[in-house]
C-alpha cells in the first residue's frame, strides 16, 4: 500500500496543473510553470504548436514510466516479489 501511494503521489506531482494556474498563472516569470501547464500553453496558443505540446507530453510519459520503474525497483524489497 505504501509503495502504491508513493508512486501515485509522484505521478500526481509531475502532472500538477490547476494549482499553479489558478494561484500564480505560472509566474512570476516562469517560476511556477509546470510541464503540464507549458503543454497546455503550447497546445492552446495562437501559434497552435500542437506538435510541440504532443512531443513534450510524450517525453513526460517516458519520464514518468522510467521514474516509476526505478521506484518499483527500489521499494520492492530485497527478498520478496
Amino acid at each position: 500500500m505504501i509503495m502504491f501511494a508513493i508512486i501515485i503521489a509522484t505521478i500526481w506531482g509531475l502532472q500538477i496543473f490547476d494549482t499553479p494556474l489558478i494561484l500564480t498563472d505560472g509566474g512570476p516569470g516562469t517560476a511556477t510553470t509546470t510541464v503540464i501547464l507549458q503543454v497546455w500553453r503550447y497546445a492552446l496558443s495562437a501559434s497552435g504548436q500542437v506538435g510541440l505540446a504532443a512531443a513534450i507530453s510524450l517525453a513526460l510519459l517516458v519520464a514518468i514510466l522510467a521514474l516509476t520503474a526505478v521506484q518499483l525497483r527500489l521499494l520492492r524489497g530485497r527478498g520478496g516479489t
